[in-house]
């Protein structure tokens, strides 16, 4: 099961356009890296920019369409995104779903924090 928490972040510079990057322990689903990692402020607001899978599935980078400005940051990640076996952050591909997968998906969503500048 993928662990957001085994993930490596790495946070860009103050008043640049370079990537926040992220390096993932093991390859996960292209498509839904693009769609299920989103970039928020301080303030939880979305961040604009754009998204790039990296070789092999392993990385994730969000570049944003105006300069970094200084302040904490976090990436939030859907329950749902998957490793390539159809794993999530809420449960294994081959266990039973049932009634409360909702709250287990609820429960299973993380924030990574990065800080720009400091």
């Amino acid at each position: 099961m993928p662990r957001a928490e085994d993930w490596q972040v790495e946070a860009p510079g103050v008043r640049s356009v370079a990537p926040v990057q992220l390096a993932f322990n093991e390859p996960m689903d292209h498509a839904l890296a693009e769609r299920m990692l989103v970039v928020l402020d301080a303030n939880g607001a979305p961040v604009l920019g754009t998204v790039q899978v990296g070789g092999e599935e392993r990385s994730w980078s969000f570049t944003p369409e105006r300069p970094w400005q200084a302040g904490r940051y976090v990436i939030d990640v859907h329950p749902d995104i998957e490793d390539l076996a159809g794993n999530n952050l809420a449960h294994l591909f081959d266990v039973d779903r049932g009634e409360d997968v909702r709250v287990e998906a609820e429960d299973a969503r993380a924030r990574i924090p990065f800080v720009v500048g400091s």
